[in-house]
């Protein structure tokens, strides 16, 4: 059987005379890139990949701010639910006594949970609410474990890059909270608070004269009919970094741990770690004793892990970003739901 006389090509390999001036072999044996044309093509690379990296951050935290807003609708949402069925917005579990023997922080069967425990079952979280024994603390042993590792959606935002726990224990945490409003708080003389003289004290009593805004710290929630400022006008929950304040980072459901305030400024900058903020506290501090996570009226502030201002719901259900560079009276203005005034663009 004849054969096609063959010879060795430059890489000492065989082939015949007619594949040798084939096209198509011709094309297969030339030269790769040279050094300077690969460095090109990385540089080119490089040079696309930094254009589109933040069009792609700002696209992710675009959908992060719409599921955190969604949350708060869906919080708002269970809020009115909430008073449709009980006639009030829900309350924590506490309770103000002279001798202080059934406050929100002292142990006992007083102590029912959060305001956020109570909205469980209209967050579709009924079977997690059924198996909590309210005859007995929150913080029960037979309690404790249901709620203390439980992380809830609805009450995360999905820019916190906590994931919604507390480190070395993981503690779940929320980044919302009912508001206490425009309450006086201490430890910042720079905001001391009751911006309207309306007797608005520390939140920790049951009376409806002490509290400015929607929710006490006790066992005390507003009515409707209590909003006399419209609920368009007065803020109802709001966005928090629950690790900038020495109670907000308790847990979602500890009885003690969620009471806002609209006392300090949005996105106060407080000095602890996984606090937004934190490197920009200027060197000497204006406001030296306003910027630790146990001075109350700024680390109990409304905070987010936004650019520029916070998610809040108000009384009417509706949600808006407010911007950090709010005026400040107006701001105490929408923290109260009494004070009689009128509320600015915001």
């Amino acid at each position: 059987m004849p054969t096609h006389p063959r010879s060795p090509d430059d890489a000492g390999t065989f082939v015949s005379k007619s594949q040798k001036n084939s096209p198509v072999l011709k094309l297969s044996v030339k030269r790769g890139f040279t050094l300077i044309e690969l460095l090109v093509v990385i540089a080119i690379i490089a040079i696309l990949v930094a254009l589109l990296l933040p069009a792609v951050q700002q696209a992710r935290e675009a959908a992060r701010r719409s599921q955190c807003k969604n949350n708060l609708k869906q919080l708002g949402l269970a809020m009115h639910n909430y008073h449709d069925v009980n006639g009030q917005f829900p309350i924590s579990g506490g309770i103000a006594t002279s001798d202080n023997t059934m406050r929100a922080w002292v142990p006992g069967n007083h102590r029912k949970g959060s305001v956020l425990v109570k909205l469980l079952p209209y967050v579709d979280q009924a079977p997690l609410f059924s198996k909590i024994n309210f005859n007995l603390d929150i913080e029960h042993t037979d309690n404790l474990p249901l709620v203390r590792n439980q992380k809830i959606p609805v009450f995360i935002c999905p820019s916190d890059p906590a994931g919604g726990a507390r480190p070395n224990d993981n503690f779940a945490l929320s980044n919302y909270s009912p508001s206490v409003g425009a309450q006086y708080m201490i430890n910042c003389a720079t905001y001391p608070g009751n911006y309207f003289n309306t007797f608005a004290r520390e939140p920790f009593t049951n009376s409806s004269a002490e509290v400015s805004g929607m929710f006490a710290m006790e066992a005390w929630g507003a009515k409707i009919r209590d909003v006399t400022d419209g609920t368009s006008n007065t803020i109802l929950v709001g966005e928090i970094v629950p690790m900038c304040s020495d109670h907000t980072d308790r847990g979602w459901w500890n009885t003690s741990a969620l009471w806002a305030a609209t006392t300090g400024p949005i996105n106060f900058a407080i000095d602890f770690d996984g606090c937004p903020g934190r490197s920009s506290i200027p060197n000497p501090r204006p406001s030296p004793d306003c910027h630790g996570k146990t001075h109350r009226a700024t680390a109990i502030a409304f905070k987010s892990l936004h650019t520029g201002g916070a998610h809040f719901v108000l009384a009417d259900g509706a949600v808006r970003f407010i911007s950090e560079n709010i005026d400040y009276a107006n701001y105490q203005r929408l923290g109260d739901r009494r004070d009689g005034q009128v509320v600015g663009e915001f």
